[in-house]
């Protein structure tokens, strides 16, 4: 018979790793913490893109170094996937953003409806990436984070800063090509800053950039195109300094606007040739138990699992919807 101090540590082990199961933070066999994936190789670099994937537990086998944060001008927390990651980051990581230096206080909007003045504290520009520790989500074996600023279309009154510090208005007609140019700078410059930083990093996993809809509303079939455009040049241009670059696809634990991203991108001609990733290496029931915050529970509460339509959102005033040709929806 076992004593009662050694029962009692036996509970006290096997509990942990159970819980630690079945939330996800354990690591465990599979290559992938998705349902589904496909992926192909490109000289030395292998790209990967996968379906309903861990927003911050991707790689079960072999952690991911860095994961990629959809970002906004100031580097503050926002619905979706950011506050995912913000939320399990710890409180240091607005710390850490708040830190780089300010490009800009206030921003006098010229071209919009809506011309009138806003506090910014912009300290990163559209198509910019500032990259900042991982913090707590050091325990996934993320080491850093990549904060990817790519064009909102929704709305006037979200900050858009381009290089030469003026104010945007990506959602009109007009300014589709530099918003298509913005986004794709977003994922170079994610690339390129991320190696600039600590060269040692040898994987990246982007969550789609400006798809979401609350913070781009870019259309997710040509954003897949100008992300899959942007990953294949600069590994044509920098063969040997990624080893594996991750395209993850996610309804981040319920979120309803992210569906559709990892159909756009399969659909496309790159992904003709490549190979799915064998259900061995996926780790399909896995599930985060994530923390979610006011916004996550609102967004979900709406949405109520299904596809958002744009009277949902116009009824929470959200601001403009995007159409595919990029044309603002006025409410």
């Amino acid at each position: 018979m076992l004593s009662r101090f050694a029962r009692l540590l036996a509970v006290m082990i096997v509990i942990p790793l159970f819980y630690g199961f079945v939330s996800g933070n354990s690591r465990n066999g599979a290559e992938y913490n998705a349902k589904e994936g496909r992926k192909k190789q490109v000289g030395k670099t292998e790209i990967v893109v996968l379906k309903d994937a861990e927003v911050l537990d991707l790689g079960g086998k072999v952690p991911v170094d860095a994961i990629v944060n959809p970002a906004n001008c100031r580097l503050q927390w926002g619905p979706g996937i950011s506050e995912f990651i913000f939320t399990h980051a710890g409180d240091e990581l607005q710390q850490e953003c708040d830190k780089f230096k300010k490009i800009s206080d206030e921003y006098q909007c010229q071209t919009c409806e809506n011309s009138g003045r806003w506090r910014g504290d912009y300290r990163c520009h559209t198509g910019g990436a500032k990259v900042t520790d991982a913090l707590d989500l050091r325990k996934q074996g993320i080491k850093w984070i990549v904060h990817a600023v790519g064009p909102n279309l929704l709305s006037p009154n979200w900050g858009n800063i381009d290089k030469s510090g003026q104010h945007v208005c990506y959602g009109l007609k007009e300014n589709r090509p530099k918003a298509r140019e913005a986004l794709k700078d977003a994922y170079t410059s994610a690339l390129s800053e991320l190696k600039k930083e600590h060269p040692q990093a040898r994987s990246i996993a982007f969550h789609c950039i400006s798809t979401n809809i609350s913070q781009g509303g870019y259309p997710k079939d040509e954003a897949a195109v100008v992300a899959l455009e942007a990953v294949q040049e600069y590994v044509k241009n920098h063969p040997d300094d990624y080893d594996k670059i991750i395209l993850a696809c996610t309804e981040a634990g319920g979120y309803c606007y992210e569906k559709g991203d990892y159909e756009a991108y399969i659909s496309l001609p790159f992904f003709g040739d490549s190979q799915p990733i064998e259900n061995g290496s996926l780790n399909k029931a896995l599930k985060m138990n994530y923390k979610v915050g006011f916004v996550g529970n609102m967004l979900r509460s709406v949405c109520n699992g299904n596809s958002c339509g744009e009277e949902v959102f116009r009824e929470m005033s959200i601001g403009g919807l995007v159409r595919g040709e990029g044309e603002v929806l006025k409410k």
